[in-house]
């Protein structure tokens, strides 16, 4: 089972970024400690796709996940303490949230020694960590951003006029952020007339959802409700119009085949795509997607 480290990644990233650029790294006297800790989260978190590839199978690169997760863990422990030290001195968690609970605890004598150690600490295990990395010749976010981009301007044989692609792995390991790379890559968003982003509930509405995307395809939807009127509305909106269709997170296949499909598969122009995301095989398969894109395995 691969392990949630994406989210972890993030969230410190952000907080090393605002440690930089403040005084924190001159009340620790560790400047280059900080900064090469954040340039270690970011290498990391570019592996993380390919070690969940790889780890379903691969013992070793399960130790080495479970070993990234316990030091993301640590991470979180230490911006969690100093944010209970903040709170502790009668801030509230409004205030706390104003600014980053790191600097109160460097700014405070009595935190700073014990947070600083604690940094200092993890940067070594972290760099630990990076340096086993390259046994596994792991391959970095930005490859398969490259590869995701060639599918989806790729032309495919057959009579459809749209294509799906999926994304399929497990929760928090990075389908997202690969997707939000390729909707924001400019060679794709000069190739499309229209790039739509559509984040799908476990529990979507089909009204909301047909209003959502009419709204983004730049229709009007005039507040109806009964999905036969609005169905053609969508289909008229984008009727001719070269679409890529984002849909995240999708639980299942009831989105596309039951409320999407019908109005867009024989309107928009050749070439147009739906990439979609989503924890299950099952629904990539009941999309019919014709390409599957790392970090997952091949849908038939």
């Amino acid at each position: 089972m691969a392990m949630v480290l994406d989210a972890f990644a993030s969230y410190v990233q952000n907080m090393l970024t605002e440690m930089v650029s403040g005084e924190v790294h001159m009340l620790l006297g560790v400047t280059d400690e900080i900064e090469k800790m954040d340039v270690k989260l970011k290498d990391l978190k570019n592996f993380l796709a390919d070690a969940d590839r790889r780890n379903i199978t691969d013992n070793s690169v399960q130790e080495w996940v479970a070993e990234l997760k316990r030091a993301m863990y640590e991470a979180a422990d230490i911006l969690d303490l100093c944010q209970l030290k903040a709170m502790e001195q009668g801030l509230s968690t409004k205030d706390v949230g104003c600014f980053n609970p790191l600097l109160f605890c460097m700014r405070n004598p009595s935190h700073a020694h014990d947070i600083g150690t604690r940094i200092k600490a993890l940067n070594k295990r972290l760099s630990v960590i990076k340096e086993r990395s390259a046994a596994f010749s792991f391959i970095p976010l930005g490859s398969y951003e490259d590869r995701s981009s060639k599918i989806m301007l790729s032309e495919k044989e057959g009579n459809t006029n749209i294509m799906v692609v999926a994304v399929v792995s497990v929760g928090g390991i990075g389908k997202t952020t690969l997707a939000q790379k390729v909707f924001n890559n400019e060679a794709l968003n000069a190739e499309f007339e229209k790039m739509i982003w559509l984040s799908i509930n476990k529990d979507f509405d089909k009204v909301e959802l047909l209003r959502t995307i009419i709204t983004q395809a730049g229709g009007v939807h005039g507040g109806e409700k009964a999905l036969a009127v609005i169905q053609p509305i969508l289909a008229a909106t984008l009727k001719g119009k070269k679409l890529f269709l984002v849909l995240d997170d999708v639980w299942n296949h009831g989105a596309w085949d039951d409320v999407l499909k019908a109005p867009l598969a024989n309107v928009v122009a050749r070439g147009s795509r739906v990439l979609v995301t989503t924890r299950d095989e099952r629904v990539a398969r009941g999309m019919k997607a014709g390409a599957s894109l790392p970090p997952c395995r091949q849908v038939g």
